[in-house]
Formats: structure tokens, sequence, C-alpha cells
């Protein structure tokens, strides 16, 4: 005889279900997830801890209806990386979903960017700030900047770790004259196994596992004047390898079609490096056209067939990137987390072009779909091809294709993306999270309470409904 050991993710789901919690009319987006495991390792071996990372969406749910304290204020500080385009767009798209939830709540950004970083200027729609650092190495915070950050509610750090926060924070708190403010740390798609963002730490993640938060989308697109008058296919990738892939698949799906083949792109190098060091006959083509502003390039590959043209756009904004992605053909391109949300929100069957951090996040991708969209086996391979780093682009390029001729394989994505959207979507658990986040700092006896209760919970002295709607008491 012998024990079965649970670990501490099997244990939770088994003491409380995933269906308790729909049964208690949460909402999708609200209720943990059933599918995946934990990984590897001592970061997930505390059951509480993971316990409570689990059911956090559940958890500050109770706060959604709740009014905002007077007086609340939130600095939402993101360290954009060098090349980091996506941090700057998810620090906008938090302050917009948390002032039309919110819209007495004072925001204000304070921005980090590489000093040779041209692109990143203040957000035209909110009071913010934007800071430089070099190498990696401390920005300058003037003494006024820390004094502000000492007085506001709630510090909102989302998507990076700024890896001198902790430093930095004291540094606050020496400005403090008496208050200092609540800390939220949230991080990037599939980063829940980081020293920055596993359960141990208390912060959250934004992404697909079971301890993630879900996504941050755009739910509402403004309005976009899509009068293109050719058709294309749009490429928003980075790597060598992620290029040659796609164009062997497009190339191999539309063998059959005379027509020239239109691909824009965002970048040169790599596509360039792609058309370089792969074999481009068999498809029927006469030539491959690279146009870049005013210069173009022919590379000629048979006597006849039709031309692969590659047109680049640099510098593109988040509008035209939404542009683009609407107008574009139905195979689009996304290579990281503000692209991939772009995707989703825009409903465009999407290749995945996965550098090493991502991995863990297209792992998760694909358990979501043998858990959730199970009865699309094509889908399941379509998502296992943005896993496979091994095998040859143009041999991994003609499986696509030959799974893109299988009308399945569009419906099972269709559902997936609906999927994502709705049960998946981490913009309302991002309001309440700031909301539960603020109480906390007017109310500081409550997260006591909170944590005293969750304890009780766990140890069957307290229900599931106390555990999510008693607090509402101790606040009002």
């Amino acid at each position: 005889m012998f024990d079965l050991l649970l670990d501490p993710l099997a244990r939770i789901r088994e003491f409380c279900p995933v269906e308790r919690f729909r049964e208690m009319g949460l909402p999708g987006y609200a209720v943990p997830k059933g599918h995946g495991g934990l990984p590897d390792g001592v970061r997930f071996e505390q059951y509480e801890k993971v316990a409570k990372c689990w059911m956090e969406g559940a958890l500050v749910f109770g706060y959604g209806d709740l009014p905002l304290p007077g007086g609340a204020s939130v600095v939402i500080f993101t360290w954009v990386m060098p090349d980091g385009l996506g941090d700057w767009s998810a620090q906008h798209t938090a302050a917009t979903i948390l002032k039309k939830a919110m819209p007495n709540l004072q925001i204000e950004l304070v921005t980090l960017v590489e000093a040779n970083e041209k692109r990143f200027l203040s957000h035209p729609d909110f009071p913010s700030q934007v800071l430089t650092y070099k190498n990696k190495e401390p920005a300058f915070f003037s003494q006024a900047l820390l004094k502000k950050l000492a007085s506001t509610s709630l510090i909102l750090q989302i998507p990076t770790f700024y890896p001198h926060f902790n430093t930095l924070f004291e540094q606050i708190r020496a400005a403090s004259f008496s208050t200092i403010p609540t800390c939220a740390h949230i991080g990037e798609y599939g980063f829940i196994d980081s020293e920055w963002f596993h359960p141990q730490t208390g912060n959250m993640c934004m992404g697909l596992h079971p301890l993630e938060k879900g996504l941050l989308l755009h739910t509402e697109i403004s309005s976009i004047d899509l009068a293109i008058a050719d058709s294309f296919y749009f490429a928003y990738l980075v790597t060598e390898r992620g290029y040659a892939i796609y164009l062997h698949a497009l190339l191999k799906y539309k063998l059959d079609n005379t027509a020239d083949l239109k691909i824009v792109i965002c970048n040169l190098l790599a596509p360039l490096q792609a058309i370089k060091n792969e074999d481009w006959t068999g498809y029927g083509l006469k030539e491959i056209v690279i146009r870049d502003a005013l210069n173009e390039t022919t590379i000629p590959i048979a006597e006849t067939g039709k031309r692969l043209v590659l047109e680049c756009r640099h510098g593109l904004s988040s509008v035209a990137v939404q542009k683009l992605y609407l107008s574009s053909e139905n195979f689009v391109g996304c290579r990281g987390d503000r692209s991939f949300s772009e995707v989703v929100s825009l409903d465009r069957f999407f290749f995945y072009d996965a550098p090493a951090h991502s991995l863990p996040f297209i792992k998760d991708l694909y358990d979501l779909s043998c858990y959730y969209c199970l009865a699309y086996p094509s889908l399941q391979a379509y998502l296992q091809t943005f896993l496979d780093k091994t095998t040859p682009p143009k041999l991994l390029g003609m499986k696509i294709a030959d799974l893109l001729s299988d009308p399945s394989l569009f419906c099972g994505m269709k559902k997936l993306l609906s999927h994502l959207k709705s049960d998946f979507l981490f913009n309302p658990t991002l309001v309440n999270l700031v909301k539960s986040r603020i109480y906390h700092h007017f109310y500081p006896s409550l997260k006591e309470n909170e944590e005293t209760l969750f304890k009780e919970f766990l140890e069957g002295a307290r229900s599931l409904s106390e555990l999510i709607w008693k607090k509402n008491l101790m606040v009002l």
C-alpha cells in the first residue's frame, strides 16, 4: 500500500472543483481553470501559495461593484525593455481599461525607456513622465518624482519587472512623510515560472497557464479606414526561422494560385536571411521582389511563374498594425504578447513566431486547446508546429500548408479565439485587482482579514461563498 501524493494544483482542484465556481454564477474569466499542470520545482510546492494564485481572479471579483474610495490614485509603472514596443503598448492599454472602468481614478504613467530609443513619447491621454536608462542601469528619479510615487495609492508595475525596483522602493520609502503606496506587479504572458512572478512572490502574471490571469485585449477597436486596393498577407514576425516557415507554408498553400503574392513585413534582416538560406524552387515562382521605401530588389528564381513581393513597413504604430491585421488575408503572423493580443481581439487566424522566452506560453496555448477544443485535432497539430524548433523550415512549412487545407482547422481556430476572448480575458480582472489593492491601501486591516479568511477556507472552516463574498461585508 502507498499514498498517492497530489501536487498542490491537483489538491486544490479536488478540494474546490471548478464547477463550484461556475455554480456561484461567476463569469468565465473569474473561474479558475481546469487545463494544464504545474512546472517542476520548489517554486510550486507550497499549497497555500498555489491555491491563492489559482483562485486570485475569483478572490478579487467581489470588488468589481464596490465604489472607488475618494481620492484614489494609481501610477502605472513600466520598464520598457530595448525594442519593447509591446511593453509601452501594454501600459497604455492598461491605463485605458482602468480609466473607462473607473473614471474618477487618478492615473499617471511613469515609463522607463532605453536612452537610444526614439519612438517612445508621453501618452497624450494621461499625465506621464518618460525617464531614460542606459544598458539596464538604474534610471535617475528626481526627489519630486519620488515624492509623487510615495503619495499615490497604488503603484501598478506592468508588464515587465524593473530589475532595480526594490532599490527604487526603498527610495520611495525615504521620500514619504507618512504612508507608502501599495504595489502590484503584473507580468507578461507565460512568465509564471520566472523569478519575479512565480506563486511564492505574491505577484500576478498574465497568460494562459492555469495560474496565470489571461490576456490583456483591445475589446474596442477604433474606427479604421480599410480602403486598401490590393490583396496581401501581413507577417508581423521577428526571426529568420519564423519567416522561412511562414513563407514556405503560404507558398505551398497557394501553389495552385497563379496570381502574384504580396506579403507586408516589418523588418528586413530576418526575411532576407531566410530568402538567402532556403530553397524557393517548386512553388511556381519567377522571382522574389523586396521593396523597402524607395528601393526595390529582385531575386530571380525561374524563367516563368508568379512573383512573391515582400514589402517592408518600418516603425508601425498600434493603429497601423490593427489596420494591417484587419485588411490582410486571414493568415497573419504575430511574434509577442501585444501582437498576439491584437490577432485575438480581431479574430484573425494566426501564425506565431515564438522566440525562446515565449515557448512556455505556446505550450499553455496548446494545453488549453487540448482541454477546451478537443474535437479539433488539426488545431492541436497546428499549434504544435509553433513549438517545433528542429524540423527544417521547408518541411514544417509544407506540413502547415497541408493543415491549412483542412477546413476543420479554421473552425477550431474560430472556437479557440472566441474562448480566449471570453474565459481568458484579463481586462476585468485587472480592474478588480486594482480596486482591491486600493482598498487594501485605504483599509490596511482588510488585507489581514482576507488572509485569515483564506486560511480558514483551506482548513475547511469557511465556505467558498464566504470566501468570495464576505470581504465585501468587511468593507461595507
